[in-house]
């Protein structure tokens, strides 16, 4: 009984250890200055439900994962996010104009 015990405690052993070895590390996205994003908050306290919020523009690299980002619409405050709450915004290149900021403003209120 013993050898059994000793054999399924190695073989449990080795799938963990490849499992944390095969994983590796989380890859968050690379955000740069004046990139646009979209920032992810939390609706209900347990975070399982985010809402996407922006677009906001990157301002300020703390470190690789923590950014401060701006909104674009008035009044344009300024605050610190993880790199995993931000994804990146598919208009990203476009300039800020009025019609950008009248589109913004209106999907923020809702329908």
């Amino acid at each position: 009984m013993h050898k059994t015990v000793v054999a399924i405690a190695g073989v449990k052993c080795a799938k963990v250890r490849t499992q944390r070895n095969g994983n590796g590390l989380v890859k968050f996205p690379r955000f740069a200055l004046r990139d646009f994003v979209l920032v992810a908050r939390a609706l209900q306290h347990p975070a399982s439900i985010l809402a996407l919020k922006g677009p906001c523009r990157v301002v300020k690299v703390d470190s690789d994962h923590r950014l401060e980002v701006q909104q674009l619409v008035p009044p344009g405050e300024t605050s610190l996010h993880h790199t995993s709450r931000l994804r990146f915004y598919c208009e990203g290149g476009r300039d800020i104009d009025e019609d950008l900021k009248a589109h913004i403003a209106f999907g923020d209120e809702g329908f």
